[in-house]
């Protein structure tokens, strides 16, 4: 066979083998390099990711540091809040049963339901509901919540103030005359003690005075005698 024909031969023959071996298209071989990129990718960035997660676990563990401190002190709080209400609550019934005291309360002053129109809190430091209807509704204090036991002192203490200041000055009334009136009894039971002293003083020199009498009337008889 002539050089030449072998040469055609071998390139015909090394086309058809190409051709036979299915070569990758143009798509798969950059999908390929893509996951390839892709794979190494997501291993970088988890190993970047991994230094933020240590950082994030840190800051959850502050907050609930803070949540867990600020439980606790609410816990105490509330304890406290509850054991200072109860005791004001009893203060005050004591007050207003001292004082004689009521006070009519707007419902909308004290956040009350709006079917309520009319609200007293009387001497005994009960609440009483008068509603639309004319129900009556009765509940003492201590038996509200914080917020509506609040709202009520803040509404009654301006009135409580201007009573107590009125009851003061009917006290102190009655304790200046009281003084006034001892004082005058004192200087009527000074002047009883003098008048009482001096009748003791005239008694005792008029009974001296009759003790000596007698004998000067025996010593005369006797000198007349001689």
């Amino acid at each position: 066979m002539p050089q030449f024909k072998k040469e055609r031969f071998l390139k015909v023959t090394s086309l058809e083998n190409t051709q036979g071996e299915q070569l990758p298209t143009e798509d798969e071989s950059k999908q390929g390099s893509v996951s390839s990129q892709s794979g190494e990718g997501s291993l970088a960035s988890f190993e970047k990711d991994d230094k933020p997660v240590g950082e994030m676990e840190q800051k959850f563990d502050d907050l609930l540091r803070v949540v867990k401190e600020e439980t606790l002190q609410l816990s105490e709080f509330l304890i406290e809040e509850k054991r200072l209400v109860q005791e004001l609550c009893i203060l005050l019934k004591l007050t207003l049963r001292q004082l004689n005291a009521s006070f009519h309360l707007s419902p909308k002053m004290i956040s009350l339901p709006e079917k309520v129109n009319h609200v007293i809190l009387n001497e005994e430091g009960h609440l009483i509901l008068i509603d639309e209807k004319g129900g009556v509704d009765s509940k003492a204090l201590e038996d509200y919540s914080p917020e509506i036991i609040l709202n009520v002192l803040w509404v009654v203490l301006p009135e409580l103030s201007e009573i107590i200041v009125g009851y003061r000055k009917r006290i102190s009334f009655r304790v200046n005359v009281f003084e006034k009136i001892s004082r005058e009894f004192r200087n009527l039971n000074k002047m009883f003690s003098r008048t009482r002293e001096e009748q003791v003083i005239e008694g005792s020199e008029t009974t001296a005075e009759d003790e000596e009498t007698p004998k000067d009337g025996v010593r005369k008889s006797l000198l007349s005698k001689k």
